[in-house]
């Protein structure tokens, strides 16, 4: 499980946020970075993890830059395109 923890240090370093945990997904090959914030980011294992960085960072820089508060999950998982979700409102 050495990668989840280079995930770890990886998603922290670029971003500043930091990670409460990370654990495996529903597929052997997706990881899920859960942040002290609250919010989670799912990843491919498969993919390459400073590319994921690059498009997490992006995103965090652009769509939701002063919003993650209401941020649910952000996931990197297809190719290069980014989804996320934010929490519904109560």
């Amino acid at each position: 499980l050495g990668i989840l923890e280079e995930l770890s240090r990886s998603f922290a370093r670029s971003t500043g946020v930091v990670v409460a945990y990370t654990d495996l997904g529903t597929r052997p090959d997706h990881i899920r970075v859960v942040t002290e914030e609250g919010w989670s980011v799912l990843w491919n294992e498969e993919d390459n993890t400073e590319k994921q960085i690059r498009r997490l960072v992006s995103v965090l820089r652009g769509n939701i830059r002063d919003d993650r508060s209401k941020l649910d999950y952000i996931d990197l998982r297809f190719d290069d395109r980014v989804y996320f979700k934010r929490k519904a409102s109560k």
